[in-house]
């Protein structure tokens, strides 16, 4: 395997485990264990600092419309295989709660590749993105530019559930 195969992967696991330890640091802090959840976002700030050095190592950040191409790649992968993918596997297994969930994710990830690419096409056009506040529901990950919805379109949850993103 080569160096830079180690970087994608060792990025991989940094990444995830950032944010499996920003899950673990939740339930610790809900348990009212503070001390645990603390050093569980710590790990996680940690994780960080290693996935960003080695998105450097491997030259993964060019220009805003570059890594706008990059995350309309991405995007599209995610709702048009991956997603789509897993929604097939959980609808022929029976599993209709998974099936839902997957269901739901496809959306936002469809929603995240219209935005990239509405954002691509201006900057493109040598026009900047208007200045909008930018809404995400923390049930399902919708992402909202501009006004705050009041409910969610894709998992029905209130106003209050979509947090503004600075």
């Amino acid at each position: 395997m080569s160096t830079n195969e180690n970087f994608r992967r060792a990025f991989d696991e940094e990444a995830r485990n950032r944010e499996l330890y920003l899950a673990f640091a939740e339930k610790a802090e809900a348990e009212g264990r503070r001390q645990l959840a603390r050093l569980f976002r710590a790990t996680a700030e940690s994780e960080l600092v290693h996935a960003r050095s080695q998105i450097e190592a491997l030259g993964m950040i060019g220009s805003s419309v570059d890594n706008l191409r990059r995350a309309v790649a991405a995007e599209e992968r995610e709702f048009q295989d991956s997603y789509a993918e897993y929604l097939r596997q959980a609808q022929q297994e029976g599993d209709s709660q998974a099936a839902a969930l997957f269901g739901k994710i496809l959306k936002v990830e469809r929603e995240h590749h219209r935005m990239f690419v509405d954002a691509m096409a201006k900057l493109l056009a040598g026009q900047e993105l208007a200045d909008a506040p930018v809404y995400v529901c923390s049930t399902c990950g919708n992402t909202v530019v501009g006004k705050r919805p009041r409910t969610c379109e894709f998992c029905g949850s209130p106003a209050e559930a979509f947090n503004e993103i600075a």
